[in-house]
């Protein structure tokens, strides 16, 4: 993820689709949750700098610049934090699952998912059983996929082709 991505998800300007895939990769990787936390640090320090630029429109002296620098610390500490706490409070490692010929696997309700695979594919597929889609996604490296909570209940996991065509299908069970 880079700046420009961040800047876009902080300010709600991304598409839900990135959104969700943003806030997926943000379960897995510190590097991005800590780029998150500085966007978010200069952005506050930006709104606060333009609402004292407004505040003090002919005030150009040392005083704008001295005002400026206190206020962005104070903004820099306070994102800081608002940050680290909504990450890394929250935030649970998700649980490792391989699927394996085709049999059926249990894993815990409410935690993130890192899906292991023992047969290859492009895309993955995951249908609850009212045969709705309750999460599509990319296979990463290694036959691999990390998947946000899902509620309780029975799912199919497929894993299909990149023109879409089921290779594999695995049972799911969440409790």
């Amino acid at each position: 993820m880079d700046t420009e991505e961040a800047e876009r998800y902080l300010l709600g300007d991304s598409p839900d689709p990135e959104a969700a895939e943003l806030e997926e990769h943000l379960l897995i990787c510190a590097e991005c949750r800590e780029r998150i936390s500085e966007t978010e640090v200069y952005l506050s320090s930006m709104r606060d700098a333009a609402e004292e630029v407004r505040a003090h429109p002919g005030d150009t002296d040392w005083r704008l610049a001295h005002r400026f620098s206190g206020v962005a610390a104070g903004a820099a500490i306070a994102g800081f934090g608002l940050i680290a706490s909504r990450y890394d409070q929250n935030y649970q490692t998700p649980v490792e699952v391989r699927l394996v010929d085709s049999t059926s696997v249990t894993a815990p309700a409410g935690r993130g998912l890192d899906l292991r695979f023992d047969r290859g594919g492009a895309r993955l597929e995951i249908v609850n059983a009212a045969a709705q889609t309750a999460w599509r996604g990319a296979l990463a490296a290694g036959n691999r996929a990390v998947v946000p909570r899902q509620r309780s209940g029975t799912y199919l996991v497929r894993v299909l082709s990149a023109s879409g065509e089921l290779r594999h299908e695995y049972r799911l069970e969440i409790r």
